[in-house]
């Protein structure tokens, strides 16, 4: 009751007065108000008043958290996007990118994940773009776009088996099976797993090169 009742006095304080910098400090302060008071609808509503009037890292953050609290997922979008705007990060940008396939916009997910393979802050993250841009373009039916990702999750990270195998897969599926073989003798060579060489076997065997799969089976 106590939330409500200082909600409503900040209310006033925002309509009363034509000072701007005063009524966002009223309408944000009534947003945690609410927020506290388990309203998160009209806690989205004060927090979008006040970001309409200074649309800041804070009244942004304040917004989006209320939106996802109330389940405005579609309409967190648009505060995620100003966000990055304001105070861009790349933990925010994996977030844009998963909320925009999630709501249908996976060509728009896909150049955020793309700005990421270059503009990545460390290498793990570039890493990780590149591999869920990679897994994306595969959901879309976009084969060869989803090699070529691999490809670049490859070159930050020549030594992990995993993307060389995703591009080998890519390869098979693409009906390139030398390639594939290659790729799958890639990942052999840096992680002999079973699951590995038996990918290896098959594509041997697919090729008629029963010698080069006996090596594997034997492996």
């Amino acid at each position: 009751q106590r939330y409500n009742e200082a909600a409503e006095e900040y209310l006033k304080v925002a309509t009363a007065t034509q000072d701007r910098r005063l009524r966002h400090s009223a309408y944000l302060a009534m947003g945690n108000a609410l927020a506290a008071a388990k309203r998160p609808d009209g806690a989205v509503r004060a927090f979008a008043d006040a970001a309409r009037l200074k649309p800041d890292r804070r009244t942004l953050e304040a917004l989006l958290n209320a939106q996802q609290v109330s389940g405005q997922h579609a309409e967190s979008i648009g505060t995620l996007g100003q966000l990055l705007r304001v105070s861009p990060s790349d933990e925010r940008r994996q977030q844009f990118a998963q909320l925009l396939e999630a709501h249908g916009r996976p060509a728009e997910a896909a150049r955020e994940l793309k700005h990421l393979t270059s503009n990545g802050s460390t290498l793990a993250t570039r890493r990780g773009a590149w591999r869920q841009l990679g897994y994306l373009q595969e959901r879309m039916g976009d084969l060869r776009a989803a090699r070529a990702a691999y490809a670049g999750w490859i070159e930050v990270a020549p030594r992990d088996p995993q993307a060389h195998r995703a591009a080998a897969e890519m390869s098979l599926k693409l009906g390139e099976s030398r390639d594939a073989a290659r790729r799958f003798e890639s990942a052999a060579q840096l992680a002999p797993s079973v699951e590995i060489l038996r990918r290896l076997v098959d594509v041997h065997t697919e090729l008629g090169d029963l010698t080069r799969a006996t090596e594997a089976w034997s492996r």
